[in-house]
């Protein structure tokens, strides 16, 4: 599955042209296709909301710093493989058994497991990243599910498919319903209004 610039941005709260300037610093660097279209992974995701949660009290070149750090230190898994602790001025990796302090500085840690990234949190802007596991109304994500495309909730129908349908003037909500008969009235409202959210200024 891949993740087009829009839904990026709506699941990690990272704009546009952070993305771009990211890819372009080695931040994070699309696994898909980092050329136009930029197309990002799961993987890719879940890591750039570990660094929007990151983003939102540090700054980008202390961020920058910590992943050179990581670097040199032979954590060369994608980001998003990784566990880390933060105190609000230091950021720790899980390494086997321990922590490291890969930003040498000290306080109070909080440890950030998965949990935390996947749940709504606001930017460095003050603006919420939606829960990336439910991030609308009738719309889930599961990674083990066609590769974490959003899809309507409780089925393995992915909302793409069903936005092209319903963009379509040609095609309507009664012929989609006789192609997805399982899918309820509000289910297409829902992917809808998922759709203006995420495309709407596209």
């Amino acid at each position: 599955m891949a993740f087009d610039l829009y839904m990026t941005q709506y699941l990690t709260g990272v704009t546009e042209s952070q993305l771009r300037g990211w890819s372009k610093k080695g931040i994070l660097v699309p696994e898909i296709n980092e050329a136009r279209p930029m197309l990002y992974s799961f993987r890719d995701v879940v890591a750039l909301r570990v660094i929007a949660k990151f983003r939102a009290e540090l700054s980008l070149q202390r961020i920058s710093a910590v992943l050179r750090n990581l670097e040199e230190n032979e954590f060369t898994e994608h980001l998003s493989e990784y566990r880390f602790a933060f105190d609000g001025k230091s950021i720790r990796v899980k390494d086997g058994d321990s922590w490291m302090d890969i930003d040498q500085q000290s306080g109070q840690w909080e440890f950030i497991s998965f949990e935390d990234v996947y749940q709504a949190f606001n930017n460095f802007k003050g603006e919420v990243v939606p829960d990336l596991l439910n991030p609308a109304p009738g719309i889930e994500v599961d990674a083990g599910t066609l590769g974490g495309a959003p899809r309507v909730e409780g089925s393995r129908i992915p909302t793409d498919a069903l936005t092209e349908l319903l963009r379509d003037p040609d095609t309507s909500e009664e012929e989609i319903r006789e192609f997805y008969p399982a899918l309820r009235a509000v289910d297409l409202k829902n992917v809808g209004k998922f759709d203006s959210v995420v495309y709407g200024a596209a």
